[in-house]
């Protein structure tokens, strides 16, 4: 399925005049992106999977979704589907299955999703890393109670949709690189430590600090402690401690 895919060009870590500006990165094989359909625009109308494939920007598998007008796409593949599956989407309440789409208000509590969106209609943004999945807490009367992967509890529009299920290939964590052309491959540079370098080429390096703590060129701590300090009122229990 050519039309489904598109050729990414790497940056290098180079931005647009060609300065490096993010270092351990450059090389690597040509790759080609997939589409995937993070919306899920169909619906109310049934889809086969007709294979199931991975794709090396995503670290879990994807599926090739074959609606019955058509229409075709990929979508993230929920823990336990295979070739053959049916899948629905809608935005009403129906009987649901693994891998089906629907919003939050009609999902009940206790059960594992994947693929949320952050706003209604927004395309699904949280929970797509293999093996991950959240869980609802509680459902309000405009809100639903969930918690995320990272151990934060948060809030959000019953109307945003997310799919029942588990996020496929949940042993992605345990792959092992055994030598380093793997990861050159990858697009992996060596990767050199900033104390190790001298004060020109880093802000850690050099032989002493000056009496000054870790920081980046422009004066934020870069060891340990946050930067953003925002107050989120939808987030009850932040994942930090």
């Amino acid at each position: 399925m050519k039309p489904l895919y598109f050729p990414v060009r790497s940056s290098s870590g180079r931005n647009n005049l060609g300065r490096l500006i993010s270092f351990r990165k450059g090389g690597g094989l040509k790759r080609k992106m997939l589409f995937i359909d993070f919306k899920r625009i169909i619906l109310k109308i049934p889809a086969v999977i007709k294979y199931i494939t991975y794709n090396s920007f995503r670290s879990s598998f994807v599926s090739l979704l074959c609606y019955k007008n058509g229409y075709i796409s990929h979508v993230l593949t929920a823990k336990g589907l295979k070739k053959g599956d049916e899948i629905f989407t809608a935005d009403c309440d129906f009987i649901y299955n693994t891998g089906d789409t629907l919003p939050l208000r009609f999902i009940s509590i206790g059960t594992l999703i994947y693929n949320i969106e952050i706003y209604p209609y927004s395309g699904a943004q949280f929970v797509r890393s293999a093996g991950v999945f959240a869980k609802i807490l509680k459902q309000d009367l405009l809100y639903t109670h969930l918690r995320m992967p990272s151990g934060e509890e948060r809030m959000l529009s019953n109307k945003c949709k997310a799919t029942v299920g588990v996020v496929s290939n949940e042993t992605h964590y345990l792959k092992k690189f055994k030598k380093a052309g793997i990861l050159r491959n990858l697009g992996r540079r060596p990767t050199v430590r900033g104390i190790a370098m001298n004060p020109v080429d880093h802000p850690n390096g050099g032989r002493t600090k000056g009496g000054t703590p870790f920081s980046d060129r422009w004066g934020n701590l870069s060891k340990g402690g946050r930067l953003n300090k925002s107050f989120n009122k939808l987030i009850l229990k932040p994942r930090y401690k």
